[in-house]
């Protein structure tokens, strides 16, 4: 099971993921916990989301139910993850408020990693043409290089004459 900080929304291939699934449902018949339950209902939305599946109504569902302020965060990260690995815009708003709820149950590096891959994924293209799920690795590269070409692009900003804000006094 992925921690809290890792990318939880990897694609894999048709037959691991078939695997993966029949291994969340066979634990989720073992009767878990109510917390055991709710994070192998994250892991089983992920994966049907990485096969193409519609995840609203149970991201929904599990967003009721979450057993706590952990749980809330790692289903916001990770159906973040999920919506941003299939180009939708509206991961952000699901990265965000998971990175927040997440911050004061990670370790330092944990977080710092977490938002460094967010920052540098801004600078993606949102919504994309094709949602077929990418990975982290390729979204990363995909970023850096629209963050180069913006940095090539963008006017350089000189101080005018009378701004002072590089000023004391």
């Amino acid at each position: 099971m992925p921690g809290l900080g890792d990318w939880q929304a990897r694609p894999i291939e048709p037959a691991a993921r078939a695997d993966a699934l029949a291994t969340v449902r066979e634990r989720l018949r073992a009767h878990p916990d109510a917390l055991q339950r709710h994070r192998l209902r994250v892991r089983e939305l992920v994966l049907e989301g990485l096969a193409g599946k519609p995840t609203e109504a149970a991201y929904r569902s599990l967003a009721a139910t979450a057993p706590d302020a952990v749980e809330t965060a790692r289903l916001e990260l990770a159906y973040g993850q999920l919506l941003l690995a299939r180009g939708r815009a509206e991961a952000w708003a699901h990265l965000d408020r998971g990175l927040h709820a997440a911050a004061p149950h990670l370790g330092g590096r944990e977080y710092l990693r977490l938002q460094g891959w967010l920052a540098r994924l801004r600078h993606l293209e949102l919504p994309r043409a094709d949602d077929a799920p990418v990975g982290l690795d390729r979204l990363l590269r995909e970023a850096a290089v629209i963050e180069r070409i913006e940095r090539r692009v963008a006017p350089r900003r000189r101080p005018a004459a009378t701004d002072r804000a590089d000023t004391v006094g």
